[in-house]
This record gives C-alpha cells, sequence and structure tokens, in this order.
C-alpha cells in the first residue's frame, strides 16, 4: 500500500471508528489478504478501490442500526469460516495420511 492509499485507509477507517465509538460499539476494521476474500466476499471492502472505502463509515452505521441483523451475518459467517476450516483440516488428513 502507498502512502496515499494508506492515508486514504486510515481517514476512512478512522471514521468508521469514530462513528462506531459514539454509539458505544466495538469494531474490527483490517486489511485481507486474497485467500481470506476467495472465502467469502460478503461484508468485505475492498480498501483499494476508492468508493468502497468511501463507503465504509456509511456501512459501519448501518450494521449499528441493526444490531441483530448484523450479528445474525456475522453468526452465519462465523459457521461458513469454521465449515471451510473443517473440510481444509480434512483435506489435509487424507492428504498426508500414509498407512503403515
Amino acid at each position: 500500500m502507498n502512502s496515499t492509499n494508506r492515508r486514504h485507509f486510515i481517514r476512512a477507517t478512522l471514521s468508521a471508528s469514530i462513528a462506531a465509538a459514539v454509539l458505544d460499539l466495538k469494531i474490527l476494521l483490517c486489511p485481507e489478504d486474497e485467500t481470506q476474500m476467495a472465502v467469502n466476499k460478503e461484508m468485505l471492502f475492498d480498501f483499494d478501490n476508492d468508493e468502497e472505502l468511501n463507503a465504509m463509515p456509511a456501512a459501519v452505521l448501518a450494521m449499528a442500526k441493526d444490531l441483530s441483523a448484523a450479528k445474525a451475518k456475522a453468526v452465519k459467517a462465523k459457521q461458513f469460516v469454521q465449515q471451510r476450516q473443517r473440510e481444509i483440516v480434512e483435506e489435509l488428513r487424507k492428504a498426508t495420511y500414509s498407512p503403515v
């Protein structure tokens, strides 16, 4: 990330963080890598895309306005990731197991 993009990212994440703090909410904003993006695109922002990055503060506020829906999406996303992790572990187990 170059310095211009870094400043833009910091400005957007700071705005989202301030919005959450005013509403007494806890949020986690972190950049993802391409492997995480391949898992599930829902609720992720492309930090290299100005339009998506600028939409982040409003999205945080929208989630804050409907916490029950946001929490339900988070539970669904967590279940999806846990299922994918179980599948990956099973694939690794099959690939690395060699009978004696």
